[in-house]
Parts: C-alpha cells; structure tokens; sequence
C-alpha cells in the first residue's frame, strides 16, 4: 500500500511538472530551441545609421519558414579557404502593414500594396518552424496584430531583438541601446528621425 501512495505521488508530481514546464519548452508540440545568433551592441544613433529601413507598423502575416543560403564574407580571412562557401539560416518571412515610414533607403525593395493600397514590407525574421523542432528568435517570434517598430538592413533583415522594437500601449522601449529607455511611440520616432538627419 506505501510502495502505490509512493508511485502515485510521484508519477503526480511528474504530470503536474510536465503540464507547467511543456508548454514553455514547446510551440504548437514542437521543441523550441533558441536562435544563438550574436549582433553587435549598437547606440540607437548606431542603429539609425545602419539600418536602410525604419518604419512603424502592424505584422499582418508570417509566411511559411524556408531555409536560405548566405554566401560566407571572406574580407576579414586570413586565406580563402572559405571563399564561395554558403551557410544555411532559417528564415520566416513577416509581413509589416506601415503605418508611417521612418527612414527609407530602398525605395522599392521587399515593399509591395496590398488590395486596399496599404504598403506592405518583409521583414526575415530568424528562426521558425524547422521541421522537428521550432528555433525561436532572440525577443521571441513576432505575431499577427503585434505593433512595431523595426530597423531592417537592405535583405530585410535586422540585428537581434534590438532591431525589432514592440509597441504596447502607444509605448516603446528599447531593448538594447545602453539605456533601456521606455518612449511614447511617437517621441521615438521623432528621436529617430533626428538622428537620421544628423
């Protein structure tokens, strides 16, 4: 009778356990592993400067995860052994409603309408389903309805989580930027802008 109360309490408490832990380690039943890419810390003058792309808007769809090919910078080798090499990352492409357009480099590139005229752009976000398991980005993926703010490079690409910035409440905070700094969303797009001008 002691050995079953034992086993009971035990196979209950790892049930109990699994119920509260799994879904934090999960999505849709799938593994989450966390994307391990490392960007360099930026100012947010830095970030301004970098980025091609700066704009506000609702994320109104994430398409289906593919893996692309990114040809291996050789500038900084010491030989060439690398040269014509490719590596593999896990894309999801997001699709961003503008609701005002910060700064703006590439006129034309990864932006389109849709049927109701809205400017629609693509931003790559690391990670997403990859098949067994699901590689979730630094700050976490972002999801249908979510407002934002994000600094892209010309492949729509940004630099972490620093560069994808959430807008809750009309509110803004920054996520790396050596201050930590919470902003009504409209004084940090002024500040942006200001920066871009400089």
């Amino acid at each position: 009778m002691r050995k079953k109360v034992i086993t009971s309490t035990i196979v209950l408490t790892l049930a109990v356990g699994a119920g509260i832990y799994l879904p934090n380690i999960t999505h849709h039943g799938k593994i989450i592993v966390k994307d391990q890419a490392t960007y360099p810390a930026f100012t947010l003058h830095e970030m301004t400067d970098h980025a091609d792309r700066i704009v506000y808007g609702t994320v109104v769809k994430r398409e289906n995860t593919k893996k692309i090919k990114i040809p291996v910078t050789t500038e900084f080798d010491v030989d060439d052994r690398n040269a014509g090499k490719f590596i593999e990352e896990t894309v999801t492409e997001v699709k961003i409603q503008v609701e005002e357009p910060i700064k703006d480099t590439n006129e034309n590139q990864l932006k389109s309408l849709d049927k109701q005229g809205n400017t629609i752009i693509t931003y790559n976000e690391a990670g997403g389903d990859a098949g067994a398991y699901f590689i979730e980005p630094e700050g976490g993926a972002l999801q249908e309805g979510e407002k934002v703010i994000v600094f892209l490079n010309e492949a729509g690409f940004t630099w972490g989580s620093q560069g994808v910035l959430r807008v809750e409440a009309k509110k803004v905070t920054t996520n790396n930027y050596n201050d930590k700094t919470q902003y009504e969303v409209n004084d940090f797009i002024e500040k942006v802008e200001i920066l871009d001008a400089n």
